[in-house]
């Protein structure tokens, strides 16, 4: 019995040897090694051995969608846009002539999808701002939590993936750094805003979103915050009494 897995093991090591496996290596540059994003394609290849014959290349993926066909040494795969999702392709080489080393042997790669889609910020306690009509402060810090991409940062994962910041301000109100109005991204969660002329009201949305990042440009935004600004747009009443004798 003992010889038998032993001539077992030593024929499957000479069979792998011979048959020179199979590696798939992903040819799209990744920000972050072990992730892929979202919607938009990422190549991979496969290895072919030299004694590879009439086998065929059988190409899957869980998690996206393979844009390609079988029998390619090359495909092309759109990841769903899911949060926290690890997905995985797999090449397999089969209908192999027989004898062939190469009938059966596969390969795996796994990877994690970078998405925010719809993701929640934390809760924070300074959505809601009252404002005075023209009176000071006229310069407000704005700060919304970080928002941190699912499956990053943790042990054993990929390292820590931070959004950049897409804000909406409303009409009457810029940005203090930049002087930009309506909508912009910035890489930091905090900013400063001031009126241009007397503070109105309105909301500030703000959305994560990954499209600052190489080959994400096609991904879902965060979930939004919304950041009430609430004024006091009537000036002061003033109380008059008519004089005596008249109406």
């Amino acid at each position: 019995m003992k010889t038998l897995k032993l001539l077992q093991l030593i024929f499957f090591m000479f069979v792998t040897l011979y048959a020179g496996g199979q590696t798939i290596t992903k040819t799209t540059s990744s920000n972050l090694a072990g992730t892929v994003c979202p919607v938009s394609g990422t190549g991979y290849s496969v290895s072919i051995p030299s004694n590879f014959g009439s086998c065929k290349i059988k190409w899957t993926v869980t998690g996206g969608v393979i844009n390609g066909f079988d029998n390619q040494p090359s495909v092309s795969v759109t990841w769903n846009d899911v949060r926290g999702l690890t997905s995985t392709i797999k090449v397999t080489f089969s209908g192999c002539a027989e004898g062939n080393p190469n009938e059966g042997l596969f390969d795996t790669k796994s990877e994690l999808i970078l998405s925010i889609k719809d993701q929640p910020f934390d809760t924070f306690p300074n959505n809601v701002i009252n404002l005075d009509f023209c009176n000071p402060p006229q310069s407000i810090p704005i700060t919304v939590p970080a928002m941190v991409v699912d499956g990053t940062g943790g042990l054993g994962q990929p390292a820590r993936t931070e959004a950049v910041y897409l804000w909406n301000l409303p009409a009457g109100w810029k940005d203090f750094t930049t002087g930009k109005t309506g909508e912009f991204g910035t890489p930091s969660r905090s900013i400063t805003i001031v009126p241009l002329a007397c503070a109105e009201p309105g909301v500030i949305v703000v959305k994560g979103s990954l499209r600052g990042w190489q080959g994400c440009g096609s991904s879902e935004f965060s979930a939004p915050a919304n950041i009430s600004l609430n004024t006091n747009l009537q000036p002061p009443s003033v109380s008059v009494s008519p004089p005596q004798g008249f109406a």
